[in-house]
């Protein structure tokens, strides 16, 4: 936007500040919900929250450090639970757009804060919830409107 800004005079700067508005509004919205999800998905299945847990304590000991960019690569399950979550409760599931051309996105920022905010709910609770008795809602972003209590308590 910048560039074109710049270059185009495509955007005023009054444009170029209510795009940035709705992109972190979005993004906080769909990372928000996706959480909601996964702290759903891992309270009701206690099993996958103990080998989180495990590779937690795996990685950084019984240590409460911060978390490292290092960290984050070697949390393979946590990534594959978020993933499979994510497959399972897309936070949007339909999308109006039509791509015809080959997009990658090799660093997505919503996945290293969902893990690193896993990261210290876990090492310090323990999450409850039921995702079976959870109620929809799908406005632009599916959300949970009924049902969707998550506990947390503190390890000891």
């Amino acid at each position: 936007m910048l560039q074109l800004a710049e270059e185009q005079n495509a955007f005023t700067d009054d444009d170029i500040g209510q795009h940035l508005h709705t992109l972190v509004g979005a993004s906080y919205d769909t990372t928000a919900s996706a959480m909601t999800f996964l702290l759903l998905v891992i309270g009701s299945y206690q099993n996958v929250q103990k080998r989180i847990f495990d590779e937690l304590q795996d990685v950084f000991g019984h240590d409460d450090t911060d978390v490292t960019k290092q960290d984050l690569q070697k949390l393979v399950y946590l990534e594959a639970v978020i993933k499979e979550s994510m497959r399972l409760y897309p936070v949007v599931p339909i999308i109006a757009r039509k791509v015809d051309v080959e997009v990658n996105l090799s660093k997505l920022f919503s996945m290293m804060v969902m893990k690193v905010a896993l990261v210290h709910i876990i090492r310090r609770y323990r999450v409850t919830g039921d995702i079976n008795n959870v109620e929809c809602e799908f406005d632009a972003v599916l959300k949970p409107m009924k049902g969707h209590l998550i506990c947390l308590k503190a390890r000891t």
